[in-house]
């Protein structure tokens, strides 16, 4: 038991350190040009995410999701 949580723990950690960086890394307010920007108002820039955080925190699920399915298995064998 203790190996898996410390696995676990881990894999938090990981996490918590991968995606602390895109949190301090805040943008300034963007001031469009004289003249320029979208038309009709819109919007003048979206923000695109490429997902890889959530690709992270899933897979670290499916992850401890396996072994503690494997845990279970063991101790009803065993």
């Amino acid at each position: 038991m203790k190996k898996y949580q410390s696995i676990i723990v881990f894999a938090i950690l990981l996490v918590a350190i991968v995606s602390f960086p895109a949190f301090l890394s805040a943008q300034a307010p963007f001031d469009p040009p004289n003249g320029g920007g979208a038309p009709l108002g819109g919007p003048v820039g979206v923000p695109i995410d490429g997902g890889l955080s959530a690709l992270i925190v899933a897979g670290v699920a499916l992850i401890a999701r396996k072994f503690w399915k494997n845990k279970k298995n063991t101790n009803a064998n065993g």
